[in-house]
């Protein structure tokens, strides 16, 4: 196109005029300024464009093997939690699980004890369970060290020691909440006992071969907690869950338990109250299988859930919506890469994470 123009601009045939010679002349001068003008403008653009385009993200595999990663010793438990190995304090060791339902680490007073150090008297902050929410006292580590992170003056809520109604629990130190999470992009492999921090900062492809979900705010609430959601479909509905990585099992409410098999439960449940003498408040809890049920691009069959009201969750916007608690049952081990900044979790083969899969 450009070189037919300047055709056109040059060309003077024998019998032109010198005068219509001239005209052209400057016609050409005119366009060739304008034609100068929009190459630099074209230029200029190109080049702002590749100051501020991100960098190109890399390969997972090459992330792992790489600088960037960040290697932190671990365990995962028999029902499936993630546990942070010999993390310093004190000159203690203590062993903490990755828990993405904590907005805020903690640390159990039992751990506490052993560390010589006391709460703050003037600082406490409310905490909101599954059944219950109850003021919590605050301490300040002074060094915390997590392999070869360290964090100065560390707040962390001060819990109770763990019980449980549903299962005998392992005994841990702590909880590492998002407070630490949302810093890094999070890798688990059950099967290599590798965990790894990647930071928001280092761009990395995981590829869509790896089935996915994605993880979601708040969808009752609007707020600034760091807390993530999912959408899981169980009989033809889908419904809100909260990933709970400190969760040994998945859990939901009655009002999510709309299929044919809770609802009989429910009503056993309330038959034998009745029968015993409706003494106190009717809270039934059940435990039911589920057959199908599915979650972004992952399904799962024959999981085990807990059916049982949430009485301290109004704080998140619950009140008698559906709702479910996805716990680490769901993920039992599998390798998975949970990205918060981008917003989602994905399942990664062991046979696929250190292949290169043409990219989508």
């Amino acid at each position: 196109m450009f070189s037919s123009f300047f055709d056109l601009a040059v060309y003077v045939s024998p019998g032109t005029s010198h005068r219509l010679g001239h005209f052209h002349v400057s016609m050409l001068k005119e366009n060739m300024g304008r034609f100068l003008i929009c190459i630099c403008v074209v230029m200029i653009s190109i080049l702002a464009s590749c100051a501020t385009a991100p960098p190109e993200r890399l390969e997972l595999s090459e992330v792992l093997d790489g600088e960037a990663a960040i290697t932190i010793p671990m365990k995962v438990t028999e029902s499936g939690l993630i546990v942070i190995k010999g993390i310093k304090a004190e000159g203690q060791s203590l062993d903490m699980v990755l828990d993405t339902g904590a907005t805020q680490s903690a640390i159990f007073r039992s751990a506490l004890n052993k560390l010589n150090l006391e709460p703050s008297f003037r600082q406490e902050t409310m905490v909101h369970g599954m059944v219950e929410s109850k003021e919590h006292k605050v301490v300040y580590l002074p060094v915390l060290d997590m392999g070869p992170l360290s964090f100065t003056s560390k707040p962390m809520i001060v819990l109770d020691d763990r019980e449980s109604d549903f299962r005998d629990l392992e005994i841990f130190d702590g909880l590492i909440g998002m407070d630490i999470l949302a810093k890094y992009q999070v890798y688990v492999s059950p099967s290599k006992s590798e965990l790894k921090l990647i930071p928001n900062d280092v761009p990395v492809y995981v590829s869509y071969y790896w089935p996915r979900i994605y993880l979601r705010e708040n969808p009752f609430l609007s707020d600034d907690r760091t807390l993530h959601f999912i959408e899981m479909r169980i009989a033809g509905r889908m419904t809100p869950a909260l990933f709970d990585t400190g969760a040994e099992f998945s859990a939901m409410n009655w009002p999510a338990a709309t299929y044919a098999q809770a609802k009989a439960i429910r009503r056993n449940l309330r038959k034998e109250w009745e029968l015993q003498g409706a003494v106190g408040i009717f809270k039934p809890v059940a435990r039911v299988k589920l057959n199908r049920l599915r979650g972004g691009q992952i399904f799962w069959n024959n999981k085990e859930f807990v059916v049982m009201d949430f009485d301290s969750l109004d704080v998140l916007g619950v009140e008698n919506q559906p709702f479910i608690i996805a716990g680490m049952n769901l993920f039992l081990n599998e390798t998975i890469f949970m990205d918060f900044e981008r917003g989602f979790l994905a399942v990664i083969p062991e046979e696929g994470i250190r292949e290169n899969p043409e990219r989508q």
